[in-house]
């Protein structure tokens, strides 16, 4: 009999098998591979584009498709709903002139159930997969509390969980050009959590009671209204 040596295998991850529990619901049976970054955050940047991102601590490169099986056909249709309106958002926000020197900018008749949802589920699949590139976000309790919200589908008052937003300045070709995954930040002395993608910086300020950016002017609001600030490149916030 040979001799030969044997390296161990690796222990497959709870979502790389397309049978099992729903990360979302907790049902059994079959899971879709799923995107944990949704695609219409960096589909626009094409299959060869490597976008220009900023900040030395801001991981460089396409985030391309991070995928797992981590949600049931019922669960991901939900969020799939939520990212048709997103969808729809985003190619909007490109129309948006933010060179005209202008300060902020303040949108209405938004879908704040549909987009704050979305937001919130994007934060959530990044805290619950363990993807190489989903381990710079990091919840806590407040997990349970968004898992919560997206299984009732209930985006709460303006106040509980809220959705910060600011518009990057520069030509639609260089806002979209810069992108960056949910990760931990400081945030007003705040522990937070940012992302840049599309042109659109959002923040979700995850320490504390999760209500402290309750009286945020830039959060998004329940009644549809949105003010956000223009931000210039050299304004963004990194990870510490």
């Amino acid at each position: 009999m040979g001799g030969g040596t044997h390296s161990p295998q690796r222990k497959a991850g709870p979502w790389e098998s397309p049978n099992g529990k729903c990360a979302l619901c907790g049902k059994w049976g079959g899971r879709l591979h799923s995107h944990i970054l949704p695609k219409l955050l960096f589909r626009h940047l094409g299959g060869k584009t490597t976008p220009k991102v900023e900040g030395p601590r801001i991981r460089r490169g396409r985030p391309g498709h991070i995928k797992q099986y981590l949600l049931c056909p019922k669960c991901e249709g939900v969020f799939n709903k939520w990212e048709a309106t997103a969808g729809t958002w985003y190619e909007n926000l490109r129309a948006i002139d933010t060179q005209s020197g202008a300060q902020e900018i303040t949108l209405h008749g938004l879908n704040h159930q549909h987009l704050k949802l979305f937001y919130l589920s994007v934060l959530w699949r990044f805290e619950v997969s363990d993807h190489e590139q989903t381990k710079r976000v990091n919840l806590g309790p407040k997990e349970a509390e968004i898992k919560q919200m997206l299984l009732e589908e209930d985006a709460g008052p303006d106040t509980k969980m809220p959705v910060i937003g600011a518009l990057l300045r520069g030509t639609q070709t260089q806002r979209e050009n810069i992108i960056a995954l949910p990760q931990r930040a400081r945030v007003e002395s705040r522990y937070a959590h940012m992302m840049y993608a599309r042109g659109l910086a959002i923040c979700w300020i995850t320490g504390g009671d999760g209500r402290s950016g309750a009286t945020h002017r830039a959060r998004l609001e329940t009644n549809g209204t949105w003010w956000l600030p223009i931000l210039d490149e050299k304004e963004l916030v990194y990870c510490p």
